[in-house]
């Protein structure tokens, strides 16, 4: 009786040892894993979510005043119209 209860406890510990290295397996497994990952959206040159938010901020304030600028040359362009209409009529 005494054998068999040696050789389960042997037996316990080893699979308690087993199952504690497949722990640390698992983290090493993840750790390497996002450090690959890391490393591949470096390698693409991606940029960062904040840097992304000021370039879409640059090109909205950009958009907008191309929107004032068209308005003012619109403007312009009625005035010298006019301007050419007047003088053409003066002649």
């Amino acid at each position: 009786m005494s054998r068999e209860k040696h050789f389960i406890d042997d037996l316990t510990r080893v699979a308690s040892g087993a199952i504690g290295a497949i722990g640390n397996v698992k983290g090493e497994v993840e750790s390497k894993f996002k450090d690959i990952i890391q490393k591949f959206l470096d390698d693409m040159d991606y940029v960062s979510r904040e840097e992304f938010e000021i370039v879409r901020e640059l090109a909205q304030k950009s958009m907008e005043q191309n929107l004032v600028f068209e308005k003012k040359v619109k403007d312009l362009e009625e005035k010298i119209k006019n301007l050419s209409q007047g003088n053409s009529a003066k002649s």
